[in-house]
């Protein structure tokens, strides 16, 4: 398992369409999740555009948070808009955690259809996601 994580990672080092192939096959069919939360992290290593070529199919068919978590670091790396109303969608989760990484996504890609979201966070009754909805707001305002 260990050489597996090791060589999903080292391809994020390597970078280059076919590492960026061989990380994206770990969805189809899906691996386990900590493989496809390290791909993630490793396709988040890649300063290569065509690494969002199928990110949002990806993003799509992905159901665990942790993994969700990890693929969003490229969306605010690449800050990708394409899939703003699929995030938008995303903020029905009542997983805090991954509430708090969208809300600054969102506010880092300045889309104003986040507005009515992000000011319902900002009445959260959760401190870390009221202060990311606040200072989300501001980002929309800049």
């Amino acid at each position: 398992k260990a050489e597996r994580l090791q060589a999903i990672y080292s391809l994020g080092k390597i970078g280059g369409e076919k590492a960026i192939s061989a990380l994206y096959s770990l969805w189809n069919p899906p691996s386990p999740v900590d493989e496809r939360a390290a791909a993630a992290r490793a396709l988040s290593e890649i300063s290569d555009p065509r690494v969002m070529k199928v990110f949002w199919n990806v993003f799509r068919a992905e159901r665990d948070v942790v993994v969700k978590i990890e693929l969003l670091k490229l969306v605010k790396r690449w800050r990708d808009r394409r899939g703003v109303s699929l995030l938008l969608k995303e903020l029905s989760t009542q997983e805090v955690a991954y509430l708090i990484e969208l809300v600054e996504l969102l506010g880092l890609l300045g889309d104003t259809r986040a507005e009515p979201f992000l000011m319902k966070f900002s009445l959260s009754k959760h401190k870390a996601l009221r202060l990311a909805a606040i200072e989300s707001l501001g980002m929309l305002d800049a």
